[in-house]
């Protein structure tokens, strides 16, 4: 990287409820560790949020699951937001 960047990696397992979860995400600059805070992001799973400054920028992730989640709860919220018809403009000539 020429220039300081703020980067958001969505590279992470989605939380699996009943599963076991091995995971492992090291991240360097230039040779040197850098940490990225972890943000959840409802509907989407987790992202790691990070700044760095220009050099060498190397990401590097691992994940085992062992076994199976659990399913999902479906709540009222997600009904209404993934059943909902999406209106699209109509096309003219």
């Amino acid at each position: 990287m020429h220039a300081q960047l703020e980067a958001v990696l969505q590279l992470a397992v989605s939380d699996m409820p009943g599963a076991g979860l091995q995971e492992s995400l090291t991240i360097t600059l230039d040779g040197e560790p850098v940490t990225a805070a972890e943000v959840v992001i409802p509907g989407e799973g987790r992202t790691h949020v990070l700044t760095v400054r220009p050099g060498l920028l190397a990401v590097d992730y691992s994940a085992t699951v062992d076994g199976r989640s659990a399913p999902a709860e479906v709540t009222p919220a997600d009904r209404l937001i993934y059943t909902r018809q999406v209106a699209m403009p109509s096309r003219t000539s």
